[in-house]
């Protein structure tokens, strides 16, 4: 009998202290130098960059972190360095999006997705966009109404992504009336008959009964140093001219034909001498064109220029009275708008009431302004000082 006893007594000693086949293991010890245990069997741990996760790369069989992925540091973003050959996103922090698409920027842009776009004042895709495809954004606002004429814009704001329809402040249209602004906002003043009576631009409204030269009568040719040499000329009613000085001669009958056949000449006639009176009292019925009592520095009269303070007669002393030219005395008027109708030129009227032809208003080198320049006052003998101012009735609307 062959004696086998020895061999299975190793055998089995190998196997109670286990003996395992050639390149299986239990553990990485098991292995020869440079492998690992793994299922029983001893490998490599990497063979290739793709056997390691993605920031390590295999190097002498084994994974290990690459240094470029050391340098990997994306913002609000978990990074993928791809072993070594690029620094990616692999996913972004919660509540951040790469909407760039720079993986060097990060997540760079903040937005909880909610779902589709609603108009609510929020990127609830995380597009980049807020609102898109709504009217507007919550926020927003835009002018509203108009500003045409007395109106004022105002503002509509936006609303869960639609403008509101409601107009908050500014002014609309209010009913149209005759104060020469356009207060029902259509583009034109005083239109839709409010005002009754439409006069030219160079005339004042009298209460829609007629109309009156602002300034004093002057030729076309005149300006702010000479009264003009063209007597056939029209009337003209402008600011800043000498007035039409006419001379008294042939009085009464004379200068008043001029003065009537002047403002004939311009489509317009000669005031009455009621219409004169009524604009230069005002509507306060004054008793000169600025209140009631006299002052030597509103209106052009002899004691106009004195020295202050300047005080009545003072200017038969200083005598350094002058015409001026028409509206130079700024505060000569009243509500109705007419300048100089008290002092610096007498005006010729068209008498009423069995009146003789007269003037009125009184002038600059009058002796007593205080008394000539009253609106009652009547003028009647042949001053030297002669202008005049046209009147005429206008357009009904």
């Amino acid at each position: 009998m062959r004696r086998v006893l020895p061999a299975l007594v190793g055998c089995a000693a190998l196997l109670l202290g286990g003996c395992l086949a050639e390149g299986s293991c239990r553990k990485d010890a098991d292995c020869p130098s440079g492998k690992l245990c793994r299922d029983g069997v001893c490998e490599y741990e990497c063979t290739r960059d793709e056997d390691c996760v993605h920031s390590d790369y295999c190097t002498a069989h084994h994974c290990r972190l690459h240094p470029a992925c050391s340098a990997c540091k994306l913002d609000n973003a978990q990074e993928d360095c791809l072993h070594g050959r690029g620094c990616a996103i692999a996913a972004c922090d919660p509540g951040w999006v790469d909407l760039d698409q720079v993986a060097a920027t990060g997540c760079e842009y903040e937005c909880d997705f909610t779902g589709d776009e609603v108009c609510d004042g929020t990127d609830n895709d995380c597009d980049g966009s807020v609102d898109e495809g709504c009217p507007c954004q919550v926020g927003e606002t835009r002018d509203c109404g108009t500003d045409v004429g007395e109106c004022e814009f105002g503002t509509e704001r936006c609303e869960d992504g639609a403008w509101s329809g409601v107009c908050e402040g500014g002014r609309g249209p209010a009913p149209e009336i005759c104060d020469g602004l356009d207060n029902d906002c259509d583009g034109t003043p005083d239109d839709g008959g409010v005002c009754g009576l439409t006069c030219p631009e160079e005339m004042a409204n009298i209460d829609n009964l007629f109309c009156m030269d602002i300034w004093e009568a002057s030729r076309q040719d005149a300006t702010d140093y000479s009264a003009g040499m063209d007597d056939d000329s029209p009337a003209t009613s402008r600011p800043n001219v000498r007035p039409w000085y006419i001379p008294n001669t042939g009085w009464p009958d004379v200068p008043y034909n001029k003065a009537r056949q002047a403002c004939e000449r311009a489509g317009k006639r000669l005031c009455t001498a009621i219409e004169w009176e009524t604009v230069c009292r005002g509507p306060e019925d004054l008793e000169y064109v600025y209140g009631n009592a006299y002052d030597t520095t509103i209106c052009n009269g002899i004691d106009a220029h004195c020295a202050p303070p300047a005080e009545p007669f003072c200017g038969l002393d200083e005598r350094n009275f002058r015409v001026e030219p028409t509206g130079f005395y700024p505060d000569c008027t009243n509500t109705y708008g007419t300048y100089d109708i008290c002092g610096n030129l007498w005006e010729w009227v068209e008498p009423t009431g069995g009146l003789p032809l007269h003037v009125r208003g009184g002038a600059y080198n009058c002796s007593d302004s205080a008394r000539l320049h009253m609106c009652s006052h009547i003028g009647s003998w042949k001053p030297s000082a002669l202008g005049f101012r046209c009147c005429g009735d206008g357009i009904a609307e």
